[in-house]
């Protein structure tokens, strides 16, 4: 099978602000949406090589950062840790939001485009943060597949998803998260998340089939509420008027990158009470959506 290994950086986009002396000042994004921009660093022959890259664009901007600032500061002093910086946001380097690899496959026609096989999410510093390893090329239901003789990541070659293990799900439900877009983060809070290759198991024995029951890639979602009606939900309002909850890659969901104001927070779980509730029927078809309905969650 011939393949190829996208490499996308996303960064911060940068909002500038008028300070007292009239002098625009670059700020830390603010909540619950702000803007990024997609860099394509690269294509690349294996997963190996394009990690380097990676650390190569990492290098290139605490470089040019050297060459502007003095006492340049590493990336986890920025990001992913308290912060103890004020609202001036002036480091190139500490723009970056995450990388993505995408394995691509070449050579197949298709209506699945661009022939998705393997999906990655890295922190800032290179670390590697999600997977989303089920292809999206690969239809399960094109071929026999007799679950009782594949792995979990067999199957996911196949385009079969099977399962996550506990460890694997990074977010619970109610817990409050960013969504990467494709020119946008948006903050929501979490309804539903992936299955577990036991609840699997389970659900495989519930339609009366041996061994563990599969889906495709779009199992493989976790549910996220977002938008303006969820950002200014208040008591009484009603939950059916929320946009659908959103279905979600695991290499997009983070974990807040910044404080969250109280006030937004409390919003958020007002919100996701409203929809999990059980006179709300458009919140229990959504966490069932797609088989989502998953208990699991081990937090970061």
């Amino acid at each position: 099978m011939k393949r190829i290994f996208k490499l996308s950086a996303y960064r911060l986009s940068k909002v500038f602000e008028d300070n007292a002396d009239g002098q625009a000042n670059c700020v830390m994004p603010q909540y619950p949406v702000f803007e990024v921009e997609e860099d394509e660093v690269g294509f690349y022959s294996s997963l190996p090589k394009a990690e380097e890259g990676i650390y190569q664009h990492i290098n290139e901007l605490k470089e040019r950062d050297l060459n502007q600032h003095d006492g340049v500061k590493k990336i986890n002093d920025l990001l992913y840790h308290e912060p103890k910086y004020n609202q001036t946001w002036t480091y190139d380097y500490g723009e970056l939001y995450c990388f993505h690899i995408t394995e691509i496959k070449l050579n197949c026609y298709g209506y699945n485009y661009p022939n998705v096989k393997t999906r990655r999410s890295y922190l800032p510093d290179g670390t590697l943060f999600n997977e989303s390893l089920t292809s999206e090329v690969d239809c399960p239901w094109d071929i026999e597949i007799d679950s009782e003789k594949y792995s979990v990541e067999e199957l996911a070659q196949l385009g079969a998803f099977a399962g996550r293990s506990p460890k694997q799900i990074r977010f619970r439900k109610g817990e409050i998260v960013e969504l990467l877009g494709s020119s946008t983060v948006e903050l929501g809070i979490v309804v539903g998340v992936p299955s577990t290759v036991q609840e699997m198991i389970a659900r495989g024995a519930h339609f009366g089939q041996q061994g563990t029951d599969f889906g495709d890639y779009s199992d493989d979602f976790y549910r996220i509420l977002i938008g303006d009606k969820v950002y200014n939900y208040k008591e009484g309002d009603d939950p059916e008027e929320f946009n659908d909850a959103c279905p979600c890659l695991a290499v997009d969901v983070f974990p807040p990158r910044f404080p969250v104001p109280p006030e937004l927070q409390e919003v958020l779980h007002k919100a996701y009470l409203a929809w999990v509730a059980p006179s709300n029927s458009s919140g229990t078809k959504a966490c069932c959506k797609h088989n989502i309905g998953s208990e699991s969650g081990t937090g970061l």
